[in-house]
């Protein structure tokens, strides 16, 4: 996480499994552009799922 008047924070997860395949990717961004009336917030998220038996 970074800050000043704004902020932005950042998250990143992967994970996995070998045999007979699992599979986990995401991420998420998340800043604003300061605090009070106009200030706006902004988030991204991004996800992906894999799975095999």
């Amino acid at each position: 996480m970074a800050g000043g008047r704004g902020t932005l924070g950042e998250e990143v997860v992967v994970s996995g499994l070998a045999d007979r395949l699992a599979f986990s990717a995401s991420q998420l961004h998340d800043e604003t552009d300061g605090f009070g009336g106009e200030d706006r917030s902004r988030k991204y998220l991004q996800d992906f799922f894999c799975t095999r038996r």
